[in-house]
């Protein structure tokens, strides 16, 4: 781990370290200890930010609750931090996992834009068929062509499991 993320993740530890003092959990969620500016002892700490995030704000800045609940929960911090069912808002300790980068990217949701609905199946134009790929360490692996998109999906799915494990988005 490069020296600048091992003190970035230090310095948010000792941040989490104080945040803890200062409010209470219960079933994934944060609540205030005592009276905070506008808050009441016993509000719910955070907001949701444009992402889908909650976060609480504490000593002038932001940090995200699943992050801050995670370190609660496991007494580490990982660079990452997942949510197993991609709802952002169930920070319960079940739901949060360590992860990669790569490992966080492979559990979130299809595009809007993907007509298929299902990532990594297209429909190929100039060959009529259902187009099947998989993106494994940032190379695209060409699984085949199908007739029919119910065994395109079925190719894609079991190709998930088999490369992604546990982060194979469900």
């Amino acid at each position: 781990m490069k020296k600048e993320l091992k003190n970035k993740l230090a310095a948010e530890i000792e941040i989490y370290k104080e945040l803890k003092a200062q409010v209470k959990i219960e079933e994934g969620k944060v609540f205030w200890r005592s009276y905070k500016g506008k808050k009441k002892t016993h509000d719910e700490a955070g907001d949701v930010n444009n992402n889908g995030y909650k976060r609480i704000g504490f000593k002038g800045n932001r940090y995200l609750t699943h992050r801050f609940l995670y370190f609660c929960y496991n007494k580490k911090l990982p660079e990452f931090v997942d949510h197993a069912d991609r709802d952002r808002l169930n920070n319960s300790k079940e739901n949060l996992r360590e992860a990669t980068h790569q490992e966080n990217m492979r559990n979130r949701s299809v595009h809007s834009n993907n007509k298929s609905k299902v990532a990594g199946v297209c429909w190929n134009k100039r060959r009529e068929k259902w187009q099947v790929e998989i993106s494994i360490d940032g190379t695209n692996k060409f699984l085949g062509y199908f007739e029919g998109k119910a065994d395109a999906i079925k190719a894609r799915k079991d190709a998930k499991i088999k490369y992604f494990g546990d982060f194979a988005a469900k």
